[in-house]
């Protein structure tokens, strides 16, 4: 939660936005009094036909405002979701003269139209397709897309399921993986240094269930990797790119990528997102090593000669013992041949 002070005096409040999904709120200390007025406004996963109370941990921030030197706070939002129950948070600052008092406040529908990016929700997930071959001139990329507007789904992995997560602005891509098992992700910003979006991104492997619906099954999804990149991306500059390089994927299977800005350099605006098949596959090699499985165990022979020197002899010219359990004490008295291989991909 962003208002945690020591000394804070916080109360709670809870709305349904409008259907334009755009507010303003009012706040305006009374009676001489200067509370030093924070707002924050959370969404919840809860949606407006039911009463039920979120966990507190479970609440995603959605905005927040705060004038030290302002008698009361003004604060606009946009991109509401009027699915869910939002909750607004009033606190008074920790340095504050008062600290506590009476205030009035004002929810006010802005009007507009709120237009969610079509791959807001998973379902609705970008295809990239299958990416084979697909690399230089030849990359699969979608240019000046966006996350505007874009909400977070009940089940959806990095939000509520993960409270330290900064996700509150996704939409979703999905490719089958090449052949060669490799791939590379780039996202590029578009809105440039300290403006729009700071984008991160997220890949998965897992099971999706249950599409269409604004609540899908997310079945064993497992993040495989994720990329930020704190620089800025100043004007035709690729310094602040996130990159994901990902190898062992499985050949034919779906992947989905998650992208969102983070809530420090912005959470929303226009970015590009580009795929490519990382070809040639480990120099033709299968993706995986044959005996990736137990079932496909490479069998070993156990060497079983002896050493005609009695128990107990020490060997001085090589430095060998032969104990009574029938192990050498050091070394070896006759080297298999060395079996090398890769595990890459285990």
């Amino acid at each position: 939660m962003p208002w945690t002070n020591a000394d804070n005096r916080t109360v709670w409040f809870k709305f349904i936005p409008p259907a334009s999904g755009n507010i303003t709120i009012d706040l305006q200390s009374q009676s001489g009094d200067n509370i030093g007025a924070q707002l924050a406004v959370y969404q919840s996963l809860i949606p407006t036909a039911s009463s039920t109370c979120p966990p507190i941990d479970q609440l995603v921030l959605s905005g927040k405002e705060y004038d030290a030197l302002a008698p009361g706070e003004t604060m606009t939002i946009k991109c509401l979701d009027n699915q869910y129950w939002h909750y607004l948070q009033v606190n008074s600052e920790n340095i504050g003269i008062w600290r506590e008092g009476t205030f009035k406040i004002k929810i006010q529908d802005i009007g507009g139209v709120t237009v969610y990016p079509y791959n807001d929700n998973i379902c609705n997930a970008r295809n990239f397709g299958n990416i084979t071959n697909a690399n230089g001139t030849g990359a699969f990329a979608i240019v000046g897309d966006s996350n505007k507007c874009a909400s977070i789904q009940v089940n959806e992995p990095n939000t509520v399921s993960n409270p330290t997560s900064s996700i509150q602005r996704s939409v979703w891509y999905k490719f089958t993986a090449p052949t060669s098992g490799r791939a590379k992700i780039t996202l590029h910003d578009q809105d440039g240094y300290l403006s729009g979006i700071d984008p991160e991104m997220k890949l998965y492997e897992g099971t999706l269930s249950g599409c269409p619906s604004a609540s899908p099954t997310f079945t064993n999804f497992v993040e495989l990797e994720s990329a930020y990149n704190p620089l800025p991306n100043f004007p035709s500059s690729t310094t602040g790119d996130e990159v994901i390089e990902y190898e062992c994927l499985v050949p034919g299977s779906v992947y989905y990528i998650q992208v969102d800005g983070t809530t420090v350099g912005g959470p929303q605006g226009f970015f590009d997102i580009k795929i490519e098949d990382m070809i040639p596959n480990y120099a033709s090699s299968p993706k995986k090593p044959t005996n990736d499985e137990p079932a496909n165990a490479t069998p070993l022979t156990v060497n079983n000669e002896q050493c005609a020197v009695p128990i107990g002899t020490t060997v001085t010219s090589v430095g060998d013992e032969l104990q009574g359990s029938g192990s050498w004490y050091t070394g070896n008295y006759k080297n298999q041949p060395s079996l090398k291989r890769f595990n890459w991909c285990l």
